[in-house]
């Protein structure tokens, strides 16, 4: 459990906030959630103990058949210290003080075998153990990675990966280096361990490519950096016009939340979120006069003559440049958007209760009831409140990279709606 905290509190930094841990063995809500997971991490710990839980020699593994599914439906697999090795084609695990070897099938995710290097434990022998010819091992350094691309591609990060391959010509364990790419190149620098230094053979020879001639140029540079801020969520901005527009409808709506109309206040939210879609853009994409406007809220001003006393006072209730970010206004809209529609939730409890009363009273009276009801029966659309409310919080927790003690709060009353008390007070206890 405090590794999973830390996992938590590590991804909630790029955004990632719907986290759940997976027992053994798993109940169905943790099926049902790793069914939808689109990035699965695997812990490490004792291999033999990996094997148990979820290997797949011993029969069909559901958590590894998912696990499995879910890559090849698009999702990223991260595997850490020992589990790595089930990511390939096989893994192995010790026994006995010899050190012998058990090897088992792995996940065959990854094409050839992936270990971490270890204090201690040879790799070149492993390869001899785990049948010699055909075997590759890729030895992964403590505190380096690799990525595995679905196009084959297969990436060192941050430090070497040594390859160990079976040599059927010299019957031996051949060694290769793998580099990883300098910065703003996507090449892999290989070094084989081939090129001995008593063959007079320069270190710069012909054979070792240049990899910085492949540098990505400042054309291109610039074009990444473009793509980088079209898919943040944080990089669109309003202007002081568009945003003055969007808090207008909010507080309609806010209005109408306050006297109990709450399909009023729902339609003013959308309303309010449609203009904020629609006068967000991003800050390359602002004119000129937009973007001196909002460094102008930040520019620290001296207050002396009574004209630039009612300039600052302007200038204070406009608010900091901050403000007027895209996600700044949308998370609090998202927030009275899920509270909204728990209160539609609960008017509509309310009128199917008053409509069961009235029945029940007609009914006493001799009134046929299906004549009053095809009377009354008039065509609405029918949306799932709680459906909509759980979106709106997911969507704020998201926005604020699970910072939002509101936004946990929200969810845990939809999960209180829903009937899910354990979700709910997981959810309280995070707004604490």
């Amino acid at each position: 459990p405090e590794y999973y905290d830390v996992f938590k509190r590590a991804i909630a930094t790029i955004g990632v906030v719907l986290c759940r841990q997976i027992h053994h063995p798993p109940n169905r809500f943790e099926i049902a959630h790793l069914e939808q997971s689109d990035l699965i991490l695997v812990g490490g710990g004792d291999r033999k103990r990996l094997w148990e839980t979820l290997g797949t020699d011993l029969g069909g593994n559901a958590v590894a058949e998912h696990i499995k599914w879910r890559y090849l439906q698009g999702a990223v697999v991260v595997a850490v210290g020992a589990a790595m090795s089930l990511l390939g084609e096989k893994s192995w695990y010790s026994i006995g003080e010899d050190k012998h070897i058990i090897p088992f099938t792995g996940w065959k995710i990854f094409p050839h075998i992936v270990a971490p290097e270890q204090e201690g434990f040879d790799l070149e022998d492993l390869v001899e153990q785990l049948g010699g010819a055909g075997v590759v091992i890729l030895g992964i350094h403590q505190g380096s990675g690799m990525i595995f691309n679905k196009d084959g591609l297969v990436e060192p990060v941050r430090g070497m990966m040594q390859e160990y391959r079976w040599d059927w010509r010299d019957e031996k364990v051949k060694q290769a280096l793998l580099l990883g790419p300098p910065r703003s190149t996507g090449l892999i620098c290989p070094l084989y361990a081939a090129m001995k230094r008593g063959e007079g053979e320069a270190e710069d020879d012909d054979e070792s490519a240049d990899v910085w001639s492949y540098a990505l140029t400042q054309e291109e540079e610039c074009e990444e950096d473009t793509l980088f801020e079209h898919f943040d969520i944080h990089s669109s901005w309003l202007t002081i016009q568009g945003r003055e527009e969007v808090e207008k409808c909010k507080r309609d709506g806010n209005e109408a939340f306050k006297v109990g109309k709450a399909d009023i206040a729902g339609l003013k939210y959308e309303q309010a979120r449609v203009l904020l879609k629609t006068n967000a853009r991003r800050w390359t994409d602002l004119d000129k006069e937009a973007q001196e406007k909002l460094n102008a809220l930040d520019a620290a001003k001296k207050v002396r003559l009574p004209s630039e006393r009612r300039l600052a006072d302007v200038d204070q209730r406009l608010g900091q440049k901050t403000d007027y970010r895209a996600s700044s206004v949308t998370i609090p809209l998202l927030l009275n958007i899920c509270a909204c529609h728990l209160l539609a939730h609960e008017q509509d409890i309310e009128r199917r209760q008053q409509t069961s009363n009235k029945n029940l009273v007609a009914d006493s009276c001799g009134t046929p009831i299906q004549a009053a009801a095809l009377a009354e029966s008039t065509m609405v659309e029918v949306r799932d409140n709680l459906v909509v409310a759980f979106r709106a919080a997911n969507e704020a927790l998201l926005l604020s990279g699970g910072c939002s003690a509101k936004a946990w709060y929200r969810r845990g009353c939809v999960f209180e709606k829903m009937r899910d008390p354990r979700n709910a007070v997981r959810d309280f206890e995070e707004a604490l």
